[in-house]
């Protein structure tokens, strides 16, 4: 009975020493992808998003706001005047993102908010569009892409009402179009 216990010892101390670079190579692979999971997961909440769309208005602002207008549909240009803050638009992207999340997009919410914030120049519009930046699907995440105002748009809305958002935001010209 012991010379079978002693076989067996034996048979684990040897797969064991055989084993090792493999057994030592999956730890470490699994050690790398917690970490980088954790990255991953800490990257992607909620807060971490706004933060790095915040930094990053300014500057897509700064990009947006070199290009031309586009006149209204009347032929007349658009107001270039600033009416919004660039707090009070990053209140009108986090709106509009309530809006756009869940099962259904509520885009008669969104028509509203933009009759009720109503005057609003270019400037403006860009602004709301930089501090949207790129954010994820609520059931998004873990996986998928992160997206901007746009393509959440095209993304969640049927063809009239993805008419009615070109129409509002194209005196903008922002790229990529609607």
């Amino acid at each position: 009975m012991t010379q079978n216990n002693d076989l067996k010892l034996i048979a684990y101390i040897a797969g064991g020493i055989v084993l090792y670079p493999a057994i030592k190579a999956l730890i470490g692979a699994t050690a790398a992808g917690a970490t980088a999971t954790e990255g991953l997961i800490t990257a992607l909440t909620p807060g971490a998003a706004a933060q790095e769309n915040a930094a990053k208005a300014p500057a897509l602002y700064a990009q947006l706001m070199k290009r031309p207008a586009n006149k209204l549909p009347n032929g007349q240009s658009p107001s270039m005047r600033r009416f919004y803050s660039d707090e009070e638009c990053r209140s009108i992207a986090d709106r509009i993102e309530g809006f756009l999340t869940g099962t259904n997009s509520d885009f008669e919410s969104i028509r509203e908010l933009m009759r009720s914030i109503y005057p609003f120049g270019v400037p403006d519009l860009r602004m709301i569009y930089a501090q949207f930046g790129l954010r994820r699907e609520y059931w998004a995440i873990a996986g998928g892409s992160r997206k901007n105002l746009f393509e959440w748009f095209r993304d969640n809305l049927d063809s009239g009402e993805l008419l009615i958002a070109r129409q509002t935001w194209n005196p903008a010209n922002i790229v990529p179009s609607l």
